[in-house]
C-alpha cells in the first residue's frame, strides 16, 4: 500500500489558522461595536436636537402669552378710569 504524503498540508494548516485568526475576529467585533456605539450616539444627538427645537417652540409660545397677559393687565389697570369717565358722561 502506497504512503500518501500531502505536500499542501502545511499550506492548508496555515490557511486554516489565518481564517480562524482571533486577532482578525477581535478587529471585526471591535469595529462592529464601534459602529453600533456611533449609531447610538447619533440617535442621542438627534433626540437632543429635537428636544431643543421643541423647547424653543414652547419658549416662543410662552413669550407670546406673556406679552398678551401684559397687555391685558395694562388694560385692566385702566379700566376703573374708563368706568369713572363713562359714569361721569352719563350724568
Amino acid at each position: 500500500m502506497p504512503i500518501r504524503v500531502n505536500l499542501l498540508a502545511e499550506a492548508q494548516a496555515a490557511e486554516d489558522l489565518r481564517r480562524r485568526d482571533p486577532v482578525k475576529r477581535a478587529i471585526y467585533i471591535g469595529t462592529f461595536l464601534f459602529v453600533l456605539a456611533l449609531a447610538w450616539w447619533s440617535s442621542l444627538q438627534l433626540e437632543a436636537m429635537r428636544a431643543k427645537k421643541d423647547l424653543s417652540l414652547v419658549q416662543t409660545e410662552i413669550r407670546s402669552h406673556t406679552n398678551e397677559f401684559s397687555s391685558v393687565t395694562a388694560g385692566l389697570k385702566k379700566f376703573p378710569a374708563y368706568r369713572k369717565n363713562l359714569i361721569n358722561c352719563k350724568n
